[in-house]
């Protein structure tokens, strides 16, 4: 298995092959190969050719890429450019490409041409089957691919030799001659594909041609099959003397006439026949023509046979075979050649021809340029048509001819025909006038030469000429405009040929003729026109210029036709050539006027000054208030100014930026000069759209910008607002309501007269609050207003004063410079002190700058339109200093409450002054340390903030209160006291030392489950007094420090009732559920249980609590007997056999009362 990655098929090493020859193809990533094939493919009109050719992979031994190597097939197909595809073993093809890049249309390869195929290639012509010894003979060979196609081209060496009798023609001596034997044929080169070949051979026999072609692109020889031929001998063989057949008449004849002969039968000894041979001599008569021939017996006893032949008036002159055998042998000279020569001439069979082509009566025999000379060639023939070739029977006439026709015959014109040779006569004839011209050419009989027959003299032919235009020159060729109707006459050199509008297409037509002035019927050549502006309208943009030479249509009777379309106006040169020469009539003047008003070409400029450019500035700046005046130019569609108007309306529309304003509509005057004037005086300041429309359509230029400014500054329109939010202040009404000590901003907003916020400074703001000092309000120059802050420290309303002294500007500057220019000028006023600015581009006239002005004490104000206002002054923001918790001071206990209850709180917020404030104080926030969650106050209408906790357990808590994340500086932390709640006794229990005792189990517990902590080794012990507690606590688990009522306890099965003795000391026993452990000496009070019982056993006890079971009530007491008393009356024997366990605390060892732990023994040993 054979495989192929990455492979890559790329040079070639020609990029023109020819069938035969190896073509390598490199081949890069090829890993291994078994079969290799190459496709050919050969993209044509109608279909794709295509040739497979097997080829071989060779490895260099220089290690470079592989090499696949094959031989170039004869595709078969049209010559041209080529795809190459490799294909391996059988896989897929790939695609070879050229250097030219790997796209499918990459065809690196192309066939040189089609091959000569010997099965195809045809030989014709008489010459190449037999000819007579001696006599120059042709034929042609037709060259053919193997497909059946014709060659259409040349260039091939043909070589051509005959060889008699098949034999070898190999050149025998050093330089090259061909042994006896062989000749080579004369080869001439049609270039069309054919070759024709002349050959003289002088010995009668069977000959053999043998053609050979030798590409002279490939270089490869092809051999043709060979041509039989066979040689008759010459006319010159003909004669005999010896030949008892000798008669005139067996050399020659005159065709139409009879010619006899006699044949004389002989014997095999060569005595004559006295009788006719019994089988009869036969008589056989071949030649180019039919003969009638007729053998009789003479019947004169001497064996002679008389023969009568005529060539009637279908045979031809020229040479015949003579044929004479007696039964099946050919008698001695029995093989004759006889020569048919032609009859007399006869007029009416002669021919007429121009250039070897047969001129029929009453028809145009062809055709001739002007003053060219054609030569008619009259050929005298016979009335059987063979030609009369003997010049002295030729000279028995004279041939003429008359000639009629248009114009007059050039000079050198002949009327009688001058004899050649071989019965030829020639007659020249020329003319300069294109037409018909007719030709009549007769013979007649020539004094002194012969009597020829009548049939001699009389007319020939009675033809026509044709005068043809000549070649096209441009000198007499002519330019014309074509109306609607027809052409119009040749247009003036140099002068106004045709006027047009703009735009509007006029055909023109260039008539060629020759160098005679004779219009052509054919075109003959390449006719070309330019256009030029010499002259361009006044106010156009238009400069001169040259157009490039465009070519004109070709109409097929040597006319040509092209438009011209000119859409500058002005003076404009029409030029045309015709094979580069200059037609005679060009340069020719075309003139232009503008075609009707088009709005996309109009444009407007402001008056004095640019251009306007859509959607850029097209003037400064303009202050409201002020005039502008624009004016729009009308132009044509193609740019061409107009002169005059078209009656239409023009329109201005001012659209502004703010989608609100709704836009300024206004019409233009027209100048009915060919312009429009509007004049513009907004008084919004905003940034405009220009909208300029002719008619209904907007004009090129259409949607220029305009901005307007702000005009000097205006008491009236200038108001005061709240710098936050921006509420508007009304005069003598309340602006604003803020904290005493609160510095409160507000903002004076400049306007013009017509209301337009000004963004530039204004002049000198003054501000008065309460009657106070006055003070200067500050400019802001990101917005162009006055900002200034009122701090007062008396709640109550006050009145706020505003005033404004404004800048006085100048008159509006000179207009603007062109764009990028610069000047500079004094533009602006202060109260007669003028300031100066440099102005560059668009830049707009500005106020000038307040430190440019002269000393405010001199200035003049007056109040805005908002002044005064007032401001109303409340409490200030809430201070943390004044703020309180109420009721509450810093480090001390605020409250005691019970474990669950809630415990209320009110929070007052005050300024820094100590005034209470009636609204929000923002985000208030309390929390219980250490780690407690954050809680929100609630706010209420007086402006303080309430809350309340509940605390479940018992202590001292901290509490804190923040403001707007701040805590407060005064009241806090404070303390909440939290005591137990009152008593439950379902989370009340009795304990014995730290043992809590655990319902339904011992208590205490057994002494293997005691522990140091819980009291180790405590027992009950029968008749001894047991000390339990009960720990009362309330329903958060917290322990009560006291009386909380009766409290009784009970074993079961006893009648005997305790009660519960009140401990107000510290019992370092006591437990809590306050802590986490079982032991705290803190808060250590409750109940002591005294308990007794003289039985031993198990018992439960039952202890209640105003009646109620406490929660562990119904533990076990275990009750232990007394064994101090029995240990002084009873002695127990503990043998060594004796069962031991664990004795109970108190009794030890056996024979160790008290011992603790000893072995207590068996009752069998007691």
């Amino acid at each position: 298995m054979f495989l192929i990655y990455n492979l890559t098929l790329g040079s070639i090493s020609v990029v023109e092959g020819y069938p035969g020859n190896v073509l390598a193809i490199a081949a890069t990533g090829l890993v291994a190969t078994g079969e290799v094939s190459v496709r050919f493919r050969v993209p044509t009109p109608s279909h794709v050719r295509e040739a497979v050719v097997a080829a071989s992979v060779v490895t260099p031994q220089d290690g470079g890429a592989d090499v696949v190597s094959l031989v170039m097939p004869g595709i078969g197909g049209e010559v041209g450019a080529s795809h190459i595809d490799v294909a391996l073993n059988g896989q897929q093809f790939s695609r070879v490409h050229g250097d030219g890049g790997n796209s499918d249309d990459a065809m690196p390869f192309s066939f040189c041409c089609l091959m000569i195929d010997a099965d195809t290639t045809r030989v014709v012509g008489a010459g190449s089957v037999s000819t007579l010894a001696g006599l120059d003979t042709s034929f042609i060979i037709e060259t053919a691919h193997a497909d059946g196609r014709n060659l259409t081209e040349g260039g091939h060496d043909l070589t051509v030799v005959f060889a008699i009798n098949n034999q070898s023609c190999t050149p025998s001596t050093a330089d090259g001659a061909m042994p006896s034997g062989c000749e080579s044929g004369i080869v001439v080169d049609l270039n069309n594909g054919r070759y024709s070949i002349t050959y003289n051979l002088e010995t009668a026999a069977s000959w053999t041609g043998r053609m050979r072609f030798a590409d002279s692109k490939t270089g490869l020889v092809i051999p043709m099959h060979d041509q039989i031929l066979i040689v008759y001998p010459a006319l010159a063989a003909f004669s005999s003397t010896a030949s008892p057949l000798s008669a005139r008449s067996l050399l020659n004849a005159t065709a139409g006439e009879n010619a006899t002969f006699v044949i004389q039968g002989r014997d095999s000894f060569g005595n004559d026949m006295i009788t006719p041979d019994s089988t009869g001599f036969s008589v056989q008569m071949n030649g180019p023509g039919l003969v009638a021939l007729e053998v009789a017996y003479t019947g004169t006893g001497t064996g002679a046979y008389n023969v009568s032949y005529v060539a009637t008036s279908a045979t031809v002159t020229g040479p015949y075979s003579l044929i004479i055998t007696l039964g099946s042998q050919v008698i001695k000279d029995g093989l004759k050649y006889v020569v048919v020569f032609p009859a007399d001439i006869s007029a009416a069979h002669s021919t007429v021809s121009i250039a070897a082509v047969l001129c029929k009566s009453a028809e145009s025999c062809g055709s001739a340029l002007p003053a060219v000379r054609v030569l008619f060639a009259v050929q005298l023939r016979d009335m059987f048509s063979n030609d009369v070739m003997a010049d002295a029977q030729a000279l028995q006439v004279s041939c003429a001819a008359n000639v009629t026709g248009p114009g007059t015959a050039a000079a050198g014109n002949v009327t009688v025909a001058t004899y050649t040779a071989s019965g030829m006569f020639l007659y020249n004839l020329s003319n300069t006038v294109v037409g018909v011209n007719d030709v009549s050419i007769s013979l007649a009989a020539v004094d002194g030469g012969g009597a020829p027959p009548a049939s001699a003299a009389g007319l020939v032919l009675a033809t026509r000429l044709t005068v043809i235009p000549g070649a096209a020159v441009a000198a007499t060729s002519t330019v014309h405009n074509v109306s609607s109707v027809e052409v119009g006459p040749a247009c003036p050199l140099d002068a106004e040929c045709y006027a047009l509008i703009a735009g509007a297409t006029m055909q023109m037509r260039a008539i060629t003729a020759d160098a005679f002035g004779n219009p052509r019927e054919a075109d003959a050549g390449t006719m070309q026109f330019t256009t030029a502006l010499v002259l361009p309208s006044a106010g156009s943009f238009q400069q001169p210029s040259q157009e490039a030479f465009k070519p004109a249509l070709a109409n097929g009777d040597g006319t040509y036709s092209f438009p011209v379309t000119l859409s500058a106006a002005g003076t404009h040169t029409l030029t045309a050539t015709f094979q580069g020469g200059t037609v005679g009539n060009t340069p020719t003047v075309l003139k232009v006027t503008p075609a009707g008003e088009s709005a996309v070409q109009s444009f407007a400029t402001h008056e004095g000054g640019r251009s306007c450019v859509s959607q850029e500035e097209c003037s400064g700046e303009l202050a409201a208030g002020e005039d502008l005046a624009y004016v729009v130019l009308a132009r044509d569609k193609y740019g061409n100014p107009r002169t005059e108007t078209d009656g239409g309306v023009c329109t201005f529309e001012l659209i502004a930026a703010d989608d609100a304003v709704d836009p300024l509509l206004l019409t233009a005057t027209d100048t009915g000069l060919g312009s429009y004037t509007v004049t513009l005086s907004p008084t919004l300041a905003e940034s405009y759209t220009v909208r300029v429309k002719l008619g209904t359509q907007v004009i090129g230029n259409s949607g220029f910008k305009l901005t307007v400014i702000p005009a000097m500054a205006a008491v009236a329109q200038t108001t005061v607002q709240t710098s936050i939010g921006g509420v508007p202040c009304t005069k003598l009404s309340t602006c604003d309501s803020f904290g005493v000590g609160v510095s409160k901003s507000f903002r004076v907003i400049p306007a013009d007269a017509y209301g337009n916020h000004r963004t530039n400074p204004s002049g000198d703001v003054r501000v008065s609050v309460a009657g106070g000092a006055p003070f200067s309000a500050a400019f802001d120059p990101l917005d162009g207003t006055y900002l200034f802050a009122v701090v007062y420290p008396s709640m109550g309303y006050h009145d706020v004063i505003v005033s404004l002294a404004p800048h006085v500007p100048s008159p509006p500057p000179p207009p603007m410079p062109p764009p990028g220019g610069g000047s500079t000028m004094d533009h602006d006023f202060f109260y007669g002190v003028s300031t100066s600015v440099t102005m560059s581009g668009n830049a707009a006239w500005e106020y000038a700058n307040v430190a440019s002005a002269p000393a405010l004490a001199n200035m003049t104000y007056a109040w805005v339109a908002s002044s005064p206002f007032r401001v109303e002054l409340i409490a200030g923001p809430a201070d943390l200093n004044r703020t309180i918790l109420f009721g509450c001071s810093a480090n001390a206990t605020c409250r005691t409450v019970k474990a669950g209850e809630a415990a209320a709180f009110v929070v007052k917020p005050r300024d820094q002054y100590g005034n209470a404030r009636s609204e929000s104080s923002g985000s208030m926030r309390y929390w219980l340390p250490p780690g407690e969650t954050l809680s929100l106050a609630s706010g209420n209408d007086d402006g303080t903030y309430s809350f309340s906790i509940i605390i479940t357990k018992s202590g001292l808590t901290g509490l804190a209160v923040s403001l707007n994340s701040l805590m407060l500086l005064t009241s806090v932390p404070t303390f909440v006291l939290v005591v137990p709640g009152d008593a439950s006794p379902v989370n009340s229990a009795v304990r014995h030392n730290a043992s809590v005792c655990v319902s339904e189990q011992e208590c205490p517990p057994p002494p293997e489950q005691q522990t140091s902590t819980s009291g180790a080794g405590a027992v009950n012990v029968a008749g001894n007094t047991s000390t339990y507690h009960l720990d009362v606590r309330d329903a958060y688990g917290n322990t009560r420090d006291t009386d909380s009522g009766l409290v009784t306890f009970q074993l079961e099965d006893q009648q005997a009732v305790g009660f519960g003795e009140f401990q107000a000391n510290a019992d370092a026993n006591a437990t809590t559920t306050n802590s986490s452990s079982t032991a705290s000496a803190a808060a250590a009070y409750g109940y002591l249980l005294n308990m007794m019982s003289t039985l031993s056993g198990e018992f439960a006890a039952e202890v209640r609590l105003t009646g109620v079971k406490v929660g562990n009530s119904g533990f076990v007491m275990r009750v232990v007997p007394n064994v101090l008393s029995l240990a002084a009356t009873t002695t127990a024997v503990c043998p060594a056999s004796a069962q031991q366990s664990s004795s109970p605390p108190g009794l030890g060892t056996c024979g160790e009362p008290g011992g603790p732990g000893g072995v207590r023994c068996s009752e069998s040993t007691s």
